[in-house]
């Protein structure tokens, strides 16, 4: 996953997470909302 400039490295989620995550919620028919910024 792409780091921005500011913002360390673990501030974030690990992609593996991030699609369990959603499969596991959409999964219970519910909504999963990923806030992607411009500079991703």
């Amino acid at each position: 996953m792409a780091k921005s400039k500011r913002q360390a490295a673990q501030d974030w989620k690990p992609e593996k997470g991030l699609v369990q995550r959603s499969v596991d919620i959409v999964g219970k028919e519910g909504n999963y909302l990923l806030n992607v910024g411009p500079t991703a």
